[in-house]
C-alpha cells in the first residue's frame, strides 16, 4: 500500500516496514518498466531521496493517487509517463529531478 499526504509518501511493502519520503527530501522520480508483463509486475514508480530509493509497483493500492500527486511536481515530465506506459522492455524513464 502507498499513501500520500501534505508531508510526503508512505509506502508499506507487503510483509515489510513502512518507507517514508518527505516531499522536501524528494530528489528524483522516474518510471521503470520491465519485459516481464503482463504476467508479472512490469511498471514501477521509483522515488529517490538522500539515502533512500523506493521502487513502488503500479499494482499496489494507492498508486493512482501517488501518480496524480507526483504529476503536480513543478516541471514533471508527463510525456515520460505516457512513453513508459507503452513500453514492454527493460527501461527507465526520468520524470522529475529536484532543481532541474
Amino acid at each position: 500500500m502507498v499513501s500520500v499526504d501534505g508531508s510526503g509518501v508512505n509506502y508499506k511493502p507487503f510483509m515489510g516496514r513502512s518507507i517514508i519520503i518527505r516531499w522536501a527530501d524528494l530528489s528524483e522520480v522516474s518510471i521503470e518498466t520491465t519485459d516481464k508483463g503482463p504476467y508479472a509486475e512490469d511498471f514501477f514508480a521509483v522515488l529517490k531521496a538522500p539515502g533512500v530509493t523506493v521502487r513502488i509497483p503500479q499494482e499496489v493500492q494507492g498508486f493512482d493517487a501517488l501518480l496524480v500527486r507526483l504529476q503536480k511536481l513543478p516541471r514533471f515530465n508527463n510525456e515520460a509517463v505516457i512513453e513508459a506506459m507503452g513500453s514492454a522492455q527493460n527501461a527507465t524513464f526520468p520524470c522529475w529531478k529536484k532543481g532541474a
